[in-house]
């Protein structure tokens, strides 16, 4: 007999975290219980520190060990990952905002024009034309004119930097462009170097940023890389599918930072409710129609690690595109969301793009 293998794993457990970014002083408490034998579910608390706790509990219903376990594991990564720390751990330093507080004027960040996916052969073909990924974090700017390093955000607004970002380059005048996720800065774009990139093409600010990149020698900046063959294009964007990131981003080579670039995203989402529940892990769902009848947009396979979701219950689903008259193409499930009591509308549906 093989004792090992009928040793039970599951075991309770609980952690305290604290949120002081911004002039915030919230709490939030989370512990993974055992609700009857072999169910589990996860008691959470949160609010301001010294205030009234709201108490909530996750799933709805409980569940097997693996499945609240890997929930439960889910949620502490992304209240980390959202400027809160463990209890009795360092918080991470943030600069003081009055050391910030000359916003970047005159340097509105970049914007991204979107794009069907239609129109995505013309900039994949395009030599004109070179490709990042999107990545699927908090837009930041950091510029250091003299002294202290300035961070802003999309809206150009001042915004308190993680400490170690306020530590790179520092003997350097710069001014980059990126996406803040968690503590690292992911630069895809540089408006100066010692002196003013943005009127020239995009290529030669990319070249500069490479140089300061690997110069800098910083743990806390990645550089998003960039491709401009149409195969490597091609490539990247069969990756980024693979791996159902956001998206792709188009810029043209020659174009200087004024210039808006194109963005392609992959996946659009939606609210929906389950109208039934099918054979093999799949359920039907619906969203509102203008008479507020649900109208039907297809199935989506519920992973074996998630309960199978109620009739009536919401949840949030990723897709391409919707087939008008039709269903929702390659829609993925996401989560449950028992917070939201009415589905989308079928108007606010992304649709199938429409070849010219």
């Amino acid at each position: 007999m093989n004792t090992a293998a009928n040793i039970n794993l599951a075991t309770s457990e609980s952690i305290s975290l604290h949120c002081t970014f911004g002039g915030s002083d919230k709490v939030y408490h989370a512990s993974l219980v055992e609700k009857s034998t072999g169910l589990w579910q996860i008691d959470t608390l949160n609010g301001r520190r010294g205030s009234t706790l709201v108490p909530r509990v996750k799933p709805s219903e409980p569940v097997e060990y693996a499945v609240a376990k890997k929930e439960y594991d889910k949620l502490v990564k992304s209240k980390l990952k959202d400027n809160y720390f463990v209890v009795g751990e360092a918080a991470p330093e943030y600069q003081s905002l009055s050391d910030s507080e000359t916003a970047l004027q005159g340097h509105e960040p970049q914007l991204l024009n979107a794009i069907e996916a239609h129109e995505v052969e013309f900039y994949i073909s395009s030599p004109l034309y070179g490709a990042q990924e999107k990545r699927d974090g908090e837009r930041r700017q950091l510029a250091r004119a003299s002294g202290n390093v300035v961070g802003s955000n999309r809206k150009a607004k001042a915004v308190p930097l993680l400490m170690e970002f306020t530590g790179i380059a520092p003997n350097t005048k710069y001014h980059v462009d990126g996406e803040e996720i968690g503590n690292t800065l992911h630069v895809f774009d540089m408006l100066s170097n010692e002196s003013d990139l943005r009127s020239l093409g995009f290529l030669k600010r990319y070249d500069a940023l490479c140089e300061w990149v690997s110069e800098a020698n910083s743990t806390a900046i990645s550089i998003i890389p960039l491709v401009t063959s149409e195969a490597d294009k091609r490539a990247l964007l069969q990756s980024i599918i693979d791996a159902k990131g956001e998206g792709i981003v188009f810029k043209r080579l020659d174009a200087p930072y004024s210039e808006n670039s194109i963005k392609f995203k992959l996946y659009a989402d939606a609210t929906v409710i389950v109208t039934g529940i099918n054979l093999k892990r799949s359920v039907e769902i619906g969203v509102l129609g203008a008479d507020g009848a649900i109208v039907n947009v297809g199935n989506v396979t519920i992973p074996p690690n998630k309960e199978i979701p109620a009739v009536n219950s919401f949840l949030d689903v990723t897709y391409l595109y919707f087939y008008e008259g039709g269903s929702l193409y390659q829609p993925s499930y996401d989560k449950p969301r028992p917070d939201k009591d009415c589905a989308d509308s079928y108007s606010s549906l992304k649709r199938k793009p429409t070849q010219n």
